[in-house]
């Protein structure tokens, strides 16, 4: 086989199997971008809201919880309901993201802390990012 003929088939061999990897690099791309979009609006969803308090009543009693820098106060009878709700396994979605009953995230726990109240009187909302 003539050195040129040799030359360009080996080149073309080179360039197919470059643009396949090409495609590859492009499509692993596209993965991560689409999974970074993912994450980010998880991050958001679940970093919303940065101050919230709930007023309302759970068993004819008067309860409050507030959420401030990355934390959680409330009333004991409120923490117990919105505790037995996590324990039962309650969850809520927006759709396009569960959120299981909790008290240690933002969202989650303004979710729990409205359900487990039998009336809510007042919420106030901040939004932000949470700290």
């Amino acid at each position: 086989m003539d050195r040129r003929v040799f030359d360009a088939v080996s080149v073309r061999a080179q360039a197919r199997r470059l643009r396949s990897e090409a495609e590859a690099v492009r499509k692993r791309s596209r993965d991560l971008l689409s999974e970074s979009a993912r994450i980010v609006e998880e991050i958001r969803i679940t970093s919303w809201p940065a101050i919230f308090e709930v007023s309302g009543v759970v068993e004819g009693e008067n309860v409050r919880a507030r959420w401030e820098h990355g934390s959680l106060r409330l009333s004991p009878s409120l923490r117990q309901r919105g505790s037995l709700l996590m324990a039962l396994g309650e969850s809520f979605s927006t759709g396009e993201v569960d959120f299981e009953a909790d008290l240690s995230s933002a969202l989650p726990a303004l979710l729990t802390v409205l359900r487990a109240c039998d009336r809510v009187a007042e919420l106030r909302v901040c939004l932000g990012a949470s700290t």
